[in-house]
């Protein structure tokens, strides 16, 4: 089973430069921060290599579309609830200007909480006679 990791806070990594550059040992700064001694070499080796303590990039693909974007989105949704993630990428392109497919569209909704589409007419259930 894996662990999970905790990063390092930008605290510990300057108690970390503090305590090697005063001659503590890897284990001894492990123990003072109550870390592992593989997080305390992980992080050194790291410096060493880069010269930095910032966190590298992290990897994936960067957004396309910004906040605005979404908040546009999110806009010609509440506005017609009923309509189609087709009808809506319409509107979207030329209200706004914003070209994309109809599946962006579609996924910007679910990370909102959408439902697929609100029924145009309430459902009527009939009781048995």
């Amino acid at each position: 089973m894996s662990q999970s990791r905790k990063y390092l806070t930008s605290e510990e990594k300057s108690f970390i430069l503090q305590w090697t550059e005063d001659g503590k040992t890897q284990a001894e700064v492990a123990k003072l921060l109550r870390r592992n001694k593989a997080t305390i070499s992980r992080f050194l080796k790291r410096y060493k290599a880069t010269g930095t303590s910032a966190a590298s990039p992290k990897p994936g693909r960067p957004r396309f579309f910004t906040a605005r974007d979404d908040r546009c989105i999110s806009r010609a949704y509440k506005s017609n609830r009923t309509a189609s993630t087709r009808s809506l990428n319409g509107i979207l392109e030329s209200n706004d200007g914003l070209g994309m497919s109809h599946m962006t569209v579609w996924r910007h909704m679910k990370e909102m909480g959408a439902k697929k589409r609100v029924l145009k007419k309430a459902v009527v259930v009939r009781k048995p006679t």
